[in-house]
């Protein structure tokens, strides 16, 4: 992902930009509750971790919330900022096709995502 991360107790921040086909509530999308960053597993969208193998030790963690959103509401894009950071043997791994992005919040109409279509996965690569 970024050979910075090759180094101990490293750390990077990354960006993900989402563009949703309507205009959002600009203080919902930018609310970092209202996001879950996770990794796929089991069954999830994303599909098997791993191809279903036990997650080895030395896997890096990611926060489950982000470090910062913000909203531009003529282009409806979220960008979705959050932090990866290597373990301090320096041999952490992180798949980023299995990074699961997840919103709850709400449109500008007051409507809440479907539950059926408020993720998305590098995997799936779909909503």
């Amino acid at each position: 992902m970024d050979s910075s991360l090759s180094n101990p107790d490293a750390s990077k921040v990354f960006t993900m930009r989402f563009i949703f086909s309507k205009e959002m509530d600009a203080l919902s999308v930018q609310n970092p509750y209202n996001w879950q960053i996770s990794r796929a597993s089991g069954k999830d969208i994303g599909g098997a971790y791993n191809w279903g193998l036990a997650i080895p030790a030395t896997e890096v963690n990611i926060s489950p919330l982000p470090t910062s959103v913000t909203y531009n509401k003529d282009t409806h894009a979220a960008e979705v900022s959050f932090r990866i950071v290597q373990n301090s043997s320096a041999n952490g791994a992180i798949d980023p096709s299995h990074i699961v992005f997840k919103f709850y919040g709400k449109d500008a109409y007051g409507n809440k995502m479907d539950p059926k279509a408020d993720e998305y996965s590098g995997i799936s690569k779909i909503v």
